[in-house]
C-alpha cells in the first residue's frame, strides 16, 4: 500500500429494519414450527446403573429414564460409588466422544 493513500471512505449503513411476527404485504411464510407453550420443568429424578461394585448415579434426569438425557451444553452432574476402590489408579468417563479424566 503506498504511504500517500489514505484509508477508503467510509460509509455508514441504513438503520435494520423493524421486525414483527405479522407478515407485511408482499410476504409468504415458508415454514412454520410451532413451539409449545407449556412451561417445562427441569427434571429431578435420578438414574442409577449398578454393575457389580460400581455405581453410577446421574442427577436431574427425567421421570423412568432408561438411559440418561442431556440437553445440548447440559451439565453432567453426580456420583460414582466404588464399592472396593483398593488398586484403582484413575477412573474415566465417557460422555458422547469425549473421555474426562
Amino acid at each position: 500500500m503506498n504511504s500517500q493513500q489514505g484509508l477508503p471512505v467510509y460509509t455508514p449503513s441504513s438503520s435494520s429494519p423493524n421486525y414483527s411476527l405479522d407478515l407485511a404485504n408482499g410476504e409468504s411464510l415458508l415454514e412454520y414450527t410451532p413451539r409449545a407453550v407449556t412451561a417445562q420443568r427441569a427434571p429431578t429424578s435420578l438414574f442409577v446403573k449398578k454393575d457389580g461394585k460400581t455405581t453410577v448415579i446421574l442427577y436431574n434426569q427425567p421421570e423412568g429414564a432408561e438411559t440418561p438425557v442431556y440437553g445440548r451444553g447440559g451439565n453432567v452432574t453426580g456420583h460414582l460409588l466404588l464399592e472396593q476402590s483398593d488398586g484403582i489408579l484413575e477412573v474415566l468417563l465417557k460422555v458422547g466422544t469425549t473421555c474426562v479424566k
